[in-house]
């Protein structure tokens, strides 16, 4: 059976608050056929604008 698979992207800008973030990501309940993964990012120059407007 393949496997589905969650996936949350996540802005890191303090490593502190990413290792609470993915502690809280894991404790949430998941199927038994879907896998988590976590995909960290850095704010970049070019978000700025498009973070800003939200």
């Amino acid at each position: 059976m393949d496997q589905s698979t969650m996936l949350f992207v996540v802005c890191v800008n303090d490593e502190s608050l990413y290792s609470r973030c993915k502690s809280h990501i894991m404790q949430l309940a998941v199927p038994p056929s879907y896998s988590v993964d976590i995909m960290p990012t850095m704010i970049h120059k070019a978000w700025h604008p498009l973070i800003t407007k939200l």
